[in-house]
C-alpha cells in the first residue's frame, strides 16, 4: 500500500468525503471510479465519523472496497486496522489506496465462515452489510460477530428493507 501526508483531517459532509475517497484511491475503470466519488452521498460515512472517538484499532467485517477504513484512518480516527470482504476485487481495490503515514490496515478477502481474526479491536463496524445476508440467516450473524468477542463496541448500520425516498433510510445500531 502507498502512504501520503494526510490533508483531509475533518471529514464534515458526503463532499468531503467523496472528495477524499477520490485522491486516495488510484483510477480504477469507468464504474468503480463512479461508486468511489457516489458512494458518500449515498452512505452516511460523515455520520459515522461523528460517532466513532479516535482509537487506536478497527475491525470492518465487509469492508468492500475499504471506504470506511480509509476514511477512519485519513480523519486520524484509527492507526491500524483489519478490514474483511468476500470479495477479492474489492479487496484488490482497497489495497491500492493511499493510507496516511503511520497507519497499518491489512485489507483481507475471505469466506463468509471463514473464523474472524483473533486479535481484539477497539470497535468492530459492519456497515451495509446485513442486507447482503440472507433474511434467514441474519439473526446468526449478528449473533456470531457478537458471540466473538471482538470488541467492546459493534457498530451496525444498514439501510431498511423499505426504500425511503431514492435510497433506504440508514438504520444505526451501536452495542457497547
Amino acid at each position: 500500500m502507498r502512504t501520503t501526508t494526510n490533508p483531509y483531517k475533518m471529514i464534515n459532509s458526503a463532499k468531503d468525503a467523496s472528495r477524499l475517497l477520490v485522491a486516495v484511491y488510484p483510477r480504477t475503470g469507468f464504474l468503480r471510479d463512479l461508486i468511489i466519488k457516489w458512494r458518500s452521498y449515498i452512505c452516511p460515512y460523515e455520520e459515522l465519523l461523528r460517532l466513532i472517538p479516535p482509537r487506536e484499532s478497527s475491525l470492518d467485517i465487509g469492508c468492500g472496497m475499504g471506504m470506511l477504513m480509509l476514511l477512519l484512518a485519513h480523519s486520524g480516527k484509527i492507526k491500524k486496522g483489519i478490514g474483511l470482504d468476500i470479495s477479492s476485487e474489492a479487496i484488490q481495490l482497497a489495497r491500492l489506496a493511499k493510507l496516511p503515514k503511520g497507519c497499518e490496515i491489512d485489507f483481507r478477502c475471505v469466506s463468509p465462515d471463514e473464523a474472524y481474526p483473533p486479535e481484539r479491536f477497539d470497535f468492530v463496524t459492519c456497515i451495509d452489510v446485513l442486507h447482503h445476508v440472507p433474511s434467514s440467516k441474519q439473526r446468526e450473524f449478528i449473533r456470531r460477530v457478537v458471540r466473538a468477542n471482538l470488541a467492546d463496541t459493534l457498530i451496525f448500520k444498514d439501510v431498511s428493507q423499505v426504500p425511503c425516498g431514492w435510497h433506504g433510510q440508514a438504520c444505526y445500531m451501536i452495542l457497547c
